[in-house]
């Protein structure tokens, strides 16, 4: 019976986590820098599959170990597909503003930035005067544009 309790929880989790993973929405001419949607519906997609096989381990099979895993398996895919959908970059005007899943939004004006450096792996670092650089991954949809504004900033592109 509490295995099923724990199915139940893990469903409302996925779920709640899928409603609250809606895009972050844009006002006037800001830009902003993400992970491809594909990646959370990707993670989604393992989500639903792990549900699905702990449903079926669970009521053909009766094997408590294997549900366990499905389950934790379902968990860890639903979280990462959340925090996958609201990390942004966000570029005003004025400054950076920096939208991390677990932590406190951070805001730099470009005025504190003193160079951008292109890393070997194809992804950028922000560095900046006094604080943590930010540091930008490849894959982010939109980086080849804030580059472009960066350097329309007048701010320097260093290579690694």
């Amino acid at each position: 019976m509490k295995i099923i309790w724990l199915f139940f929880m893990t469903m409302a989790f996925g779920i709640i986590s899928m409603i609250t993973s809606k895009k972050y929405n844009l006002k006037g001419e800001l830009k902003e820098l993400r992970f491809p949607t594909a990646f959370s519906k990707i993670l989604y997609g393992c989500f639903i599959i792990s549900m699905i096989c702990a449903i079926v381990i669970m009521f053909l099979y009766q094997d408590i170990a294997i549900t366990v895993l499905f389950l934790i398996m379902a968990i860890i895919s639903a979280l990462t597909a959340w925090a996958i959908s609201k990390y942004r970059i966000i570029i005003e005007e004025s400054k950076i503003v920096v939208i991390y899943p677990f932590k406190k939004k951070r805001s730099v004006p470009f005025s504190n930035v003193e160079y951008v450096e292109k890393k070997e792996s194809g992804g950028y670092r922000v560095v900046i005067t006094g604080e943590k650089n930010i540091t930008m991954d490849a894959m982010l949809v939109g980086i080849d544009d804030f580059i472009e504004h960066l350097k329309n900033k007048s701010i320097q592109l260093k290579n690694m």
